[in-house]
């Protein structure tokens, strides 16, 4: 039942950890000035956070 238990928590870090990757970058690249030329406002509230 351990082994079983372990599983789908190193699967939901590594999906968490995944996310959180994705999102740095997607905010990076939104940040540097690409999401004023797409869209303004709505990004620029994301880089604040």
């Amino acid at each position: 039942t351990r082994l079983w238990r372990r599983r789908p928590s190193n699967t939901t870090a590594f999906s968490n950890s995944f996310v959180s990757l994705t999102v740095r970058l997607l905010q990076s690249l939104f940040c540097t000035g690409i999401a004023e030329k797409f869209v303004q406002w709505r990004f620029n509230l994301l880089c604040r956070l």
